[in-house]
């Protein structure tokens, strides 16, 4: 799980938890992030979850948490599933035609590039019957400003996954892309912790924020193999909002 210590992440890190998994390894770029998420955690939960820190900006970070999950995991044993939850909208993305190189480098290379190389990296500890998830969000489908960067490198996220879903495929390893709406995590305070709020919730069909368990709930199932026909596939989970036909 990666980007597994608050919000969506680690709502789906209790969520496989609870559901059996026998390890799950989270990680983020502080220490105490992880601590906090951990002893925050039920105790039952607090046995499967370990953490490490990592940026995954870095190649020798992601190379490092590779090497832990496959210490964790055991020789001769696969990796099961691979969550990639890691994104960034910094608040002054603003136009997408005002930023600058830079701004634009930073949202690509979390949000797309840095995806693409975890699935590199750890994908020779993958098998048949394994599951990736990448989670996107419906500014992958509706991009808008602000944060017109940010939507476009979601939408470039869900070809990914589409993409990689045909080369994975025939091995038996499955690909899906999770695309909340507005969800109430720390990184969409902004949008839910103000005037907004209002707006945004008459927006939806259901009326209502999302919960990160409302995501939690949709991703384990499919990395579960529930969802074993499922793969390629970008679901919308959002309470409810006008995305597509």
């Amino acid at each position: 799980m990666v980007g597994g210590t608050h919000g969506i992440g680690l709502a789906t890190a209790r969520k496989l938890c609870d559901e059996g998994a026998a390890l799950v390894v989270i990680c983020s770029r502080k220490q105490k992030s992880i601590d906090e998420a951990i002893a925050t955690s039920t105790s039952a939960q607090q046995k499967v979850l370990k953490g490490i820190t990592c940026n995954v900006s870095d190649l020798d970070d992601i190379a490092k948490l590779f090497s832990f999950a496959q210490s964790n995991i055991g020789p001769g044993r696969h990796l099961d599933v691979l969550v990639s939850n890691v994104g960034v909208d910094p608040p002054s993305s603003g136009k997408a035609l005002q930023a600058d190189d830079k701004l634009f480098d930073k949202i690509f290379n979390t949000n797309v590039k840095a995806a693409w190389q975890l699935v590199k990296q750890f994908y020779p500890l993958m098998t048949r019957g394994s599951a990736i998830l990448l989670v996107s969000s419906t500014g992958g489908f509706q991009p808008a400003m602000p944060g017109g960067i940010y939507g476009a490198s979601k939408a470039a996220l869900i070809g990914l996954g589409r993409a990689l879903a045909t080369e994975l495929g025939p091995e038996g390893i499955r690909i899906n892309t999770i695309c909340p709406g507005l969800v109430k995590t720390r990184m969409s305070e902004a949008f839910w912790k103000g005037p907004y709020r209002e707006v945004a919730e008459n927006a939806l069909f259901l009326r209502r924020l999302g919960e990160p368990e409302d995501i939690a709930d949709v991703a384990s199932f499919m990395v579960s193999d529930q969802a074993r026909w499922m793969t390629g596939e970008a679901i919308v989970v959002s309470g409810g909002t006008q995305t597509r036909l």
